[in-house]
């Protein structure tokens, strides 16, 4: 459906439609190859969605996040006086929670949106609709052939580029995912912040890439205070054509006419090679806000910050493609007036199920001190409302069944 006949419902016809301004022919170099995502880096590599995916950090980092967006079950809630209830028999519901479309289902949306943005800046899907308006499904739009258009009413609408053509959609016909902005239209992509890194990552692969395949640098020598026999020269060539390696390995060797071998060993240089390697690594970590043991650097972890820092995770680094998912589903799966009655949220149980402990202590010190209902417990939860849920007093002072506050022990 495209947008003059969308928004021809609300303007009696189709507006004005404007793109952002193209740079002009003495933009910078940097400008001119973000057009064509391949962006210039100081280290030599341009960085795309593409060459970043082959950065094992980066790949870590745009699996972790897409896949555990994709695995939390998404459902709609109706509000109630006494918290919220699912509403399983809205349309959004099976969008949300089931599936996306026949061949698609509501995680698999989820994840591949979500890793659209991480690359790309903007993710995006199309949500067709039933006659009385209604979403019917979401179908995922290539985000590379997707322009992010400006009315002359200041809402964005997005002109998708297909093989018929080109169709403009109105802001509530598209879902879409963003990374943070820096001008407030496009999502900024992590990989384009941290392209630097990920260059210099993309750069040491290959420079070590290169120097294995030249042999790296022998792990030893021979040394001989002169120039050696005839025969003393064949019998060092076949030692080193392998007679003393592979299944003949670990044998007794006896060097001749004064040679003497040479260990070689790591220098300063190629430890802080290494150092480098690592601390890439790192880079990347920040750019995506993923905590570095979840991208298998271990070199800080303990028993104890691994739990605590798993918890970060789920607080700050999914805060954002959480709040961006809530809203987008409401937006464009919700009608006005029912996104006062429904909220769209996901379900973290499984997720912090690893602090339990820690919430369940929160929980029993609310409860006994009266702060809080079993109830409100149940509602932060996503349980349903007791009908005996609602009474303020503390559980370890009240007796069952009792309509007055007895101390402990009596």
């Amino acid at each position: 459906m495209s947008i003059s006949i969308r928004l021809s419902q609300f303007f009696g016809r189709a507006p004005e439609v404007k793109s952002a301004p193209v740079p002009s022919v003495a933009a910078a170099a940097g400008q001119w190859a973000d057009l064509f995502s391949a962006p210039i880096t100081e280290a030599g590599p341009s960085v795309t969605p593409e060459s970043a995916m082959r950065v094992p950090a980066v790949k870590a980092a745009v699996t972790l996040i897409s896949t555990t967006i994709g695995n939390l079950p998404v459902k709609v809630y109706e509000r109630a006086d006494d918290g919220k209830q699912p509403a399983p028999d809205h349309d959004a519901y099976r969008l949300a929670h089931d599936e996306a479309n026949d061949w698609t289902s509501a995680g698999e949306l989820r994840r591949q949106i979500t890793s659209d943005a991480l690359l790309h800046g903007d993710g995006f899907a199309l949500v067709t609709r039933r006659g009385d308006d209604s979403p019917l499904e979401l179908i995922r739009l290539d985000p590379r052939a997707v322009d992010i258009l400006t009315l002359n009413t200041g809402a964005p609408a997005y002109r998708y580029r297909h093989q018929g053509g080109a169709t403009v959609y109105a802001h509530q016909d598209v879902l879409r995912i963003s990374a943070p902005s820096l001008d407030g239209v496009k999502g900024l992509a992590p990989i384009t912040a941290a392209r630097e890194a990920i260059a210099i990552s993309l750069s040491m692969e290959r420079h070590f890439g290169r120097q294995l395949r030249k042999g790296f640098r022998p792990s030893a020598s021979i040394t001989a205070p002169g120039h050696l026999s005839e025969k003393a020269a064949a019998r060092l060539a076949n030692f080193r054509a392998g007679e003393h390696s592979g299944e003949n390995s670990g044998g007794l060797v006896v060097w001749e006419e004064g040679m003497k071998p040479v260990v070689h060993e790591l220098t300063s240089t190629d430890q802080q090679f290494i150092e480098n390697r690592s601390f890439e690594v790192v880079e990347i970590a920040r750019a995506f806000n993923c905590p570095p043991t979840l991208l298998g650097d271990l070199s800080s972890a303990t028993f104890k910050n691994a739990e605590e820092l798993r918890t970060q995770f789920a607080i700050f680094t999914l805060a954002h493609w959480l709040g961006q998912w809530r809203d987008a589903y409401a937006r464009v799966l919700l009608a006005p007036d029912e996104r006062r009655t429904h909220v769209v949220d996901f379900v973290l149980d499984g997720l912090l199920q690893g602090d339990s402990e820690a919430r369940a202590k929160i929980y029993q010190g609310l409860r006994a001190a009266g702060v809080m209902t079993a109830n409100e417990v149940r509602t932060r939860e996503n349980l349903p409302a007791r009908p005996d849920g609602d009474t303020l007093a503390s559980p370890f002072t009240q007796s069952n069944g009792a309509t007055g506050v007895q101390e402990a022990g009596q």
